[in-house]
């Protein structure tokens, strides 16, 4: 009973050694097929379309940026920072991106190409290698001192390849620039752009719309056609891969 007990764990050593033979150093264990798609590994491409939706307001190049939910271009109640002023009372995009470009949450950033006239739309190509994925985007409406369309931090990263979907960017006040409306504070309207004078609440609120000459605004040159409402931007969003 005792010499067939030991022959049986003999055998199941060897059995063992013979198995473990089979596979050598470096060998891979088997495939369980493709990575999920959400894998942290793989990068994604998204299309992202712009389409001026106001009645009378050119779109100054729009500020595309794709990132983590870390970044932020910007807060609500807060003070705009220099760079989203510099967009927003004068709509050149440069400062912004390139704050963008210097930080670690950001993956990409693209710019338009000039302004996004009444009915028109932008295409922009952007890509990232994550699990988690915001968008976000800023133009400034030319006649205005300094108000701005925007997204902030939309998210992207539940799309599937080949799905989309859309938002709509609100307009902003920087708070940086009273809403004179004056032609020689617009540069819709030939006016001045930046200055590092601010003169107004210095903080970032929804848009309270123009006012016009027609109601009464007396340095306002600008009139009902000029006037929007939110939504000012529509933004479809594809993932290409």
């Amino acid at each position: 009973m005792r010499t067939s007990l030991t022959l049986k764990v003999i055998a199941t050593a060897i059995a063992a050694l013979l198995l473990q033979g089979c596979f050598h150093d470096g060998d891979s264990p088997p495939s369980s097929g493709t990575p999920p798609d959400d894998s942290p590994s793989l990068q994604r491409q998204f299309q992202v379309d712009v389409t001026n939706l106001t009645q009378n307001q050119a779109i100054s190049p729009v500020a595309v940026i794709l990132h983590r939910t870390a970044y932020q271009p910007f807060m609500m109640g807060e003070k705009s920072s220099m760079a989203l002023e510099i967009l927003a009372e004068g709509g050149d995009n440069n400062a912004l991106l390139a704050d963008a470009n210097t930080n670690v949450e950001v993956f990409d950033t693209a710019s338009g190409s000039a302004k996004i006239v009444v009915g028109a739309s932008e295409r922009f190509m952007l890509a990232g290698t994550s699990s988690e994925y915001q968008l976000s985007l800023a133009g400034m409406l030319v006649n205005t001192n300094d108000g701005f369309a925007a997204l902030n931090g939309a998210d992207v990263d539940q799309l599937t390849a080949g799905a989309s979907i859309t938002f709509y960017a609100n307009v902003y006040d920087a708070g940086t620039e009273g809403n004179s409306e004056a032609a020689s504070d617009l540069p819709g309207q030939g006016g001045e752009g930046f200055n590092a004078v601010r003169n107004d609440s210095d903080f970032i609120i929804i848009h309270p719309g123009v006012v016009s000459a027609i109601d009464g605004l007396e340095t306002s040159v600008l009139d009902q056609s000029h006037r929007f409402d939110n939504p000012a931007m529509k933004v479809q969003v594809t993932r290409l891969q």
